[in-house]
């Protein structure tokens, strides 16, 4: 059991570095970031800090870093809609900048 929670760390970041660069082609190719691969990569975060004990990142600093990634985004895509009159930036970005803030927190 100890081999288990010894490899999955592991296996978490591999997993997610895998689902960064799905993300990265399909998002060159059709400028979108699709839920299916998003949401996941920011649930191995949250998985990845809780099997390490959240001895890097605590529970409250991931939720500050999802709080304050998409926040920020969010609030860049409010205005970009006020300056061009249309939607200047789709809510997938704003989506994986949060899932980033799970697993890097608000540094």
């Amino acid at each position: 059991m100890d081999l288990f929670f010894l490899l999955l760390p592991l296996v978490c970041i591999a997993t997610a570095c895998g689902l960064l660069v799905v993300l990265t082609i399909i998002d060159l190719r059709v400028f979108l970031l699709p839920d299916r691969y998003v949401f996941p990569f920011g649930a191995l975060g949250l998985i990845f800090h809780g099997v390490t004990g959240f001895t890097l990142l605590s529970p409250e600093m991931a939720v500050v870093g999802a709080a304050l990634g998409g926040g920020v985004l969010l609030f860049i895509r409010w205005l970009g809609g006020l300056y061009y009159k249309q939607e200047a930036m789709g809510l997938g970005d704003v989506k994986l900048l949060t899932a980033a803030g799970l697993w890097l927190g608000p540094a």
